[in-house]
């Protein structure tokens, strides 16, 4: 905050020798009574100048105290510095006791194993210690990988036995379904192709259902189908590889009388590798055929009818 000093006042003009007498008189009176009132100014001038003294003097020694209270803070603030340097240090020694104790346990560890007959730990990171096969010792062993799990993916041996691999597996299920009481439809004494109309799952990428036909990606698979005949004395199924135009598995030779009055279904069962994508589709053969029930005769209970079925096993 500004500090304003006080002000005497002006002094009227002084009485002058050639001043005419009255003009003297005036002047003179005038020039007295401002003296009294200066004598006042002054003293109050004076009061004014000792507390402005008092106060610098104060402020003085306040900035002593606050300089003595920060070089006091500044030692203080030295001391915690060296007490830290000094935790420093001690943390050092402490990791360097620890770092030196885990050498030591490691030696001591690696010198019993030695004494116990156990192989060296040198050149066996991530692997496990296993029986020989002869059941006479132990050896490290390849464990399983450290890897990141694949959804959809099983973790397989490799084909050559040394490593593992994720390998994509799946199922695909397919029939013929029919509506209650529709018949399973002719069949024919020469393979003809069955019925597939209806994907009931299907959790390999790339397969898919057209036209009784089913395509594959490449892969391994393991393929089982059974279908109806009602009445067809002899019959059997075959999977024929449409891309190939070649059969690729035959089922089991089965019967059912002429006489009989129930489905007999014929199976097949095969395993089998395909290098690219590839269709396929399962044909049906009878001794007899005569007539709407021979692809199978319904149930009519009221669902669904279900002359032929195929599942897809995805193995590698």
């Amino acid at each position: 905050m500004a500090v304003i000093a006080p002000v005497l006042s002006t002094l009227p003009p002084p009485p002058l020798p050639s001043d005419a007498e009255a003009v003297f008189d005036a002047k003179a009176g005038a020039s007295l009574t401002a003296q009294v009132v200066m004598v006042t100014e002054i003293n109050a001038a004076l009061s004014w100048t000792a507390t402005q003294v008092n106060a610098a003097e104060g402020y003085k020694n306040a900035a002593a105290t606050s300089a003595g209270n920060a070089a006091d803070s500044a030692a203080l603030a030295g001391q915690q510095v060296g007490l830290a340097a000094d935790q420093v240090d001690l943390a050092v020694t402490a990791r360097q006791g620890a770092e030196s104790a885990a050498t030591n346990a490691q030696t001591y560890a690696a010198a019993a194993g030695a004494a116990a007959g156990l192989p060296s730990l040198a050149g066996n990171a991530l692997r496990v210690l296993g029986v020989n096969p002869n059941e006479l010792g132990v050896s490290w062993v390849k464990a399983l990988p450290v890897t990141t799990g694949k959804g959809g993916f099983t973790l397989q041996v490799n084909a050559a036995g040394t490593d593992y691999d994720w390998v994509s597996t799946g199922l695909f299920h397919i029939v013929d379904e029919r509506a209650s009481g529709v018949e399973g439809g002719s069949g024919s004494t020469s393979y003809a192709v069955r019925t597939l109309n209806t994907v009931k799952q299907n959790t390999i990428p790339g397969a898919s259902l057209s036209a009784s036909a089913f395509t594959l990606p490449a892969g391994k698979y393991r393929i089982n189908a059974k279908a109806a005949a009602w009445a067809a004395n002899r019959h059997k199924l075959r999977l024929y590889n449409v891309t190939a135009a070649s059969v690729a598995a035959v089922g089991v030779s089965c019967g059912s009388a002429t006489s009989s009055a129930f489905n007999v279904y014929a199976k097949l069962f095969v395993e089998l590798e395909v290098l690219s994508p590839t269709t396929f589709r399962v044909e049906h053969r009878l001794e007899t055929a005569s007539g709407s029930n021979d692809l199978g005769r319904p149930c009519v209970f009221g669902d669904a009818e279900t002359y032929a079925t195929v599942t897809v096993q995805k193995v590698a």
